[in-house]
């Protein structure tokens, strides 16, 4: 909106008023109120109605129907509102999103007295902490938060089978994981694991003493406890 140009039109003392020139006058003082009104900026208050969630994650943005966009100040200090200092008037789209949430949104025109009020609804999970929890303890707790491995390996880097791992790694502890703790897990999305090496122990036996021994009697000493004898290298004894 614009001021048309006002022309001042001053009396002498004792001079009467007509009723065009106050006409224009209140004309005048008319323009010039609704041009304020229609220029000034206003705050705006948004609250989330959500409990369960860290107001830092949280974008709050503010867009009008000519696609000039803002963004509100956080919270500060563990409150609730989140605050637009200063709006043009306008029709808006007031919107807030976070990681792992759905975008929800509320249509408001500036000038507005009213508080905002937004609940966001959770879209997907958030990865739990799994360090150091057995592969099958973990591999429980992911399925019951509807989270899916896409891979999984041990610390040599074998793969492993996500949907059923080999039963020597059940209780071997997850090392690291991808992604971290709290972030947030798409319905579509895949983590991945790292579990520790399964122990892989030969059986051993104790030799017995062979010294003294002919050839024969020590290839029958050692084929009594399950042992092979090997090459056999025959040196001269030197005098």
């Amino acid at each position: 909106m614009e001021l048309n140009e006002f022309t001042a039109k001053p009396v002498s003392p004792g001079e009467p008023i007509t009723s065009e020139a106050w006409n224009e006058l209140v004309s005048g003082i008319k323009a010039l109120n609704d041009f304020v009104l229609a220029n000034q900026s206003t705050a705006l208050n948004v609250q989330l109605s959500n409990t369960d969630i860290s107001r830092n994650t949280v974008r709050v943005t503010a867009l009008r129907d000519d696609g000039w966009l803002a963004q509100a100040v956080s919270p500060v200090n563990g409150g609730d509102s989140f605050v637009f200092t200063s709006l043009p008037p306008g029709a808006y789209v007031i919107m807030a999103d976070a990681p792992g949430f759905k975008a929800s949104k509320e249509n408001v025109t500036i000038p507005s007295d009213e508080i905002v009020k937004l609940t966001l609804e959770q879209n997907g999970a958030f990865m739990p902490n799994l360090i150091g929890v057995e592969l099958a303890s973990a591999l429980a707790i992911l399925d019951d938060s509807s989270i899916t491995v896409g891979r999984l390996i041990d610390v040599f880097g074998r793969e492993l089978a996500p949907a059923k791992p080999t039963s020597e790694y059940a209780s071997q502890p997850i090392v690291m994981q991808i992604p971290d703790p709290s972030d947030a897990v798409p319905p579509e999305g895949k983590v991945q694991l790292v579990v520790s090496a399964a122990l892989q122990l030969d059986s051993s036996v104790e030799i017995p003493p062979l010294t003294g021994l002919t050839l024969t009697e020590a290839r029958k000493a050692l084929e009594a406890i399950g042992l092979k004898l090997g090459k056999v290298e025959t040196r001269q004894k030197s005098e």
